[in-house]
């Protein structure tokens, strides 16, 4: 099944501003649950990985990420 284009100002959404996953959380809530449960250079996982938000979220906020996704397409958009 081919990809959906990326929206390159919004890597979250398709090229029509739609999510790309279902269940797809704000990056900004990702964001302050991260802040309160982490510290700088703590692992975050995630199981459920979709589109890869919370490893974005991780990253931006100085945390390591690992993200398992059974999805393959979901899987590459992150």
């Amino acid at each position: 099944m081919p990809m959906t284009p990326i929206n390159v100002t919004h890597p979250f959404l398709d090229a029509d501003g739609d999510k790309l996953h279902p269940t797809q959380k704000p990056e900004a809530l990702l964001h302050r649950v991260l802040l309160s449960t982490t510290k700088p250079g703590d692992v975050v996982l995630d199981p459920f990985f979709g589109t890869g938000t919370t490893g974005a979220a991780a990253k931006a906020l100085g945390r390591h990420f690992i993200g398992i996704e059974r999805e393959d397409d979901y899987a590459e958009a992150a």
